[in-house]
């Protein structure tokens, strides 16, 4: 082992001003042996035959926060849903309960029509249709289902009056919002 001390060595003060003295070098009386050595670590083997280092792959880092389901945005986008161009298409009139199926792209997969009568097939590709226009932001995980309730309204597509027994029906000539008065 090579040990090396650190710090100064004083030498006596050298009188410059005299006779100067000259250094002679004298060889040892001993005969010296000078061999020259590689140190290497316990893993210098291993070093020989490993593989390059490879830049770190994407699986070395934390993957991001998933995105979950908007389910505020699920309702709002099937708040929009308007199925009244389906009366025409002979969806009845009254509740109709919607379970919708969004795919993580944010748009609708799947749909189940729940109403009193059966809907014809017309009606439930209006329904279809209708549902093409819902979409949510995109999302990580499983696909999302929502329920909603729709009532449809009774209007010009059945021409449905309704009387009561012995009361006489009247025509609304115009509808006309009260006006404030002035005091």
């Amino acid at each position: 082992m090579l040990f090396a001390a650190t710090g100064c060595l004083h030498e006596p003060d050298a009188d410059l001003e005299g006779d100067a003295v000259a250094f002679v070098y004298t060889p040892p009386s001993e005969a010296v042996v000078r061999r020259d050595i590689t140190v290497a670590s316990d893993d210098s083997e291993t070093r020989e035959t490993a593989v390059p280092v490879m830049p770190p792959s994407p699986k070395d880092r934390p993957a991001p926060d998933p995105i979950p389901f908007r389910i505020g945005a699920g309702h709002g986008a099937l708040g929009m849903v308007d199925l009244e161009p389906c009366r025409q298409a002979g969806l009845d009139p009254g509740y109709v309960h919607l379970r919708v199926t969004f795919h993580r792209n944010g748009r609708v997969v799947h749909a189940v029509v729940e109403s009193p009568t059966p809907p014809p097939p017309a009606a439930l590709d209006c329904v279809g249709e209708q549902l093409q226009a819902a979409a949510v932001p995109s999302f990580d995980g499983r696909d999302a289902t929502l329920s909603k309730s729709i009532f449809v309204e009774p209007g010009a597509a059945s021409q449905d009056v309704i009387v009561r027994e012995g009361a006489v029906a009247h025509p609304i000539l115009s509808v006309a919002a009260p006006t404030p008065s002035r005091r």
